[in-house]
Formats: structure tokens, C-alpha cells, sequence
């Protein structure tokens, strides 16, 4: 797996992408329409730093890639939902924290395929 100061700060920015997501959650006025789709993006979020810690703390086993490529995947899920969050949203919502979020995800995803490239 990655040194141990890559995969601490992967752990931190997946928390913290998380917590940032709970509270954009919180603050923002949501369409009914869209409690779907933040209710999914709620899910992928978390998902990202669960399956990290999970191949994080069996990185030499045979299952730590795979959850690797599942942390990845909720990344990028999130990437789109926060995408979709963004289309729907009613003209006079601020798509500034929205976008802020997607850029996280998406270093996120980056930084996950570049383990993955690593170790495969």
C-alpha cells in the first residue's frame, strides 16, 4: 500500500469530505426532489472513508485492493450525485459549496487511482 504519510492524509481529506458533505447537508434548503439524491450522496460520501480504512488496515492482504477500487468508486459516485444536487438546484442557491465539494471528491478520486496504479 501507499507510505504511511499518503494513507494518513487520504484517511483525513475522506473524513473530512464526509463531515463536509453532513454539513452542506445541514445548511442548505433542499427540494423534495432531491432528498433522493443527497440521502445517496450522504451514503457515497461515507462510503469513501470506510472502504479506504478498511483496505488501510488489511494492506497486505488480498482483499485491500479491491476496496481500494470501492473507495474510488464511491468518490466518484459522489462526484455525480453532487453533480446532479447542482442541476436541480433552484436558481437562487449558492452552487459555490456544492462545487467546492465536487473538487474534494474528485482529488479524492485521483488520489485513489494513484494508489491503485501503484499497487497493481
Amino acid at each position: 500500500m501507499a507510505s504511511e504519510g499518503t494513507r494518513r492524509d487520504i484517511a483525513r481529506r475522506s473524513h473530512r469530505f464526509a463531515l463536509a458533505v453532513r454539513n452542506c447537508a445541514a445548511r442548505r434548503r433542499w427540494a423534495p426532489a432531491q432528498w433522493t439524491d443527497l440521502h445517496r450522496l450522504l451514503g457515497s460520501s461515507g462510503a469513501v472513508a470506510a472502504h479506504f480504512i478498511e483496505a488501510d488496515q488489511r494492506a497486505h492482504h488480498p482483499d485491500s485492493n479491491r476496496r481500494l477500487a470501492l473507495a474510488r468508486e464511491q468518490a466518484a459516485e459522489s462526484m455525480w450525485w453532487l453533480e446532479v444536487l447542482a442541476e436541480t438546484s433552484p436558481d437562487h442557491a449558492p452552487l459555490a459549496p456544492i462545487e467546492q465539494l465536487h473538487q474534494q471528491a474528485e482529488k479524492l478520486n485521483l488520489r485513489l487511482r494513484s494508489i491503485l496504479r501503484r499497487e497493481s
